[in-house]
């Protein structure tokens, strides 16, 4: 007889194929939706109730769908949107590790930092980094447009459209 795995129900395999969690549509306790890709260990998935949580390949669930949003895993913190809609960055046990402000924009996580997007007083829109501890890296208004920090360099625009990695 076929099992499950080889009706087409959603799994996840190794890379032999074998699959480490033959069926993804329920996780524990929880009906699932959707599952994202592994990262850091973890599976992020949606439930039938619209929430995201994340579980280890074992298929066993490690933090409860509680949130709207969440995101994959980088260097073990993920970016999540709590049920009060709130921004926060998580570490692999569920632990807020960083607090969004609500008037800040927060782009991808990389590395241990955070590019930002606010508004000076004027209404001008600008760019900063951050670190998980909510230091600024690159102070407010400095610069006016901001890419994705990587190998710790950060492209930059300032206000008079020159261009340059900080």
């Amino acid at each position: 007889s076929q099992s499950r795995y080889d009706q087409g129900v959603l799994s996840l395999i190794d890379k032999k194929g074998v699959a480490s969690i033959p069926n993804l549509s329920k996780l524990g306790a929880y009906e699932v939706l959707t599952a994202g890709v592994v990262s850091g260990g973890l599976l992020r998935f949606k439930t039938d109730e619209g929430k995201w949580g994340y579980a280890n390949t074992k298929g066993e669930v490690i933090i409860k769908p509680i949130y709207n949003n969440c995101e994959n895993f980088v260097n073990g913190n993920a970016r999540v949107v709590n049920d009060k809609d709130q921004f926060q960055i998580i570490d692999k046990k569920g632990k807020q590790v960083f607090k969004g402000k609500e008037d800040v924009t927060y782009r991808p996580l990389t590395e241990k930092t955070l590019v930002y997007e606010k508004k000076n007083a004027e209404g001008k829109k600008f760019v900063g980094l951050v670190d998980l501890k909510g230091e600024k890296i690159i102070k407010d208004g400095k610069y006016t447009n901001g890419g994705v920090l990587t190998s710790g360099l950060l492209s930059v625009k300032n206000e008079d459209g020159d261009c340059g990695i900080s």
